[in-house]
């Protein structure tokens, strides 16, 4: 077999324009981004805002409105391990909903156990070895009323390799 491939000779495609550090950048388009944790956020539109968030491990940014505030987590794991630590944590199976490539999870309720409550949403999905948690705290008419919004900005985080 390495006769064949050593004998083989490739030639490249007159269409392939691709050259070395020519790539676009991924997060031209978002409205806020951090390159080093290779993570870019994309607004629904005013009257929201994004800010880097320092603090707990993995925590990058802060998107907020007036009346609702997200906290955007990176775990450096897969989803399919992240999943079911969350589950422990909030005590409840998480249902799967698909948003342009991200699975949204939603959980409101009154069992007391810490993340859970009414006036609460957590989104969940990522790629390969990278999850994105996204945290939504408000009241419940202020979620509700933002809830299409919310889904868009967790349809539209680009998540890079870091």
């Amino acid at each position: 077999v390495w006769q064949v491939a050593q004998a083989t000779t490739f030639e490249k495609d007159e269409r392939d324009t691709w050259e070395p550090g020519t790539q676009a950048d991924p997060y031209a388009q978002c409205a806020w981004s951090d390159a080093d944790q290779a993570i870019g956020i994309h607004l629904p539109g005013e009257g929201w805002s994004a800010e880097a968030q320092g603090g707990m491990p993995g925590m990058v940014a802060r998107v907020w409105n007036d009346d609702v505030e997200m906290i955007v987590t990176v775990v450096p794991a897969a989803p399919d391990l992240v999943r079911p630590m969350i589950e422990q944590q909030l005590g409840t199976a998480l249902p799967d909903v698909d948003i342009a490539g991200a699975a949204k999870v939603s959980v409101a309720g009154h069992d007391g156990r810490r993340y859970v409550g009414t006036g609460k949403r957590f989104y969940l999905g990522g790629s390969g070895s990278r999850t994105v948690v996204l945290r939504v705290e408000g009241t419940e008419d202020a979620i509700v009323a933002v809830q299409g919004e919310l889904d868009e900005i967790a349809g539209g985080i680009v998540l890079g390799d870091a």
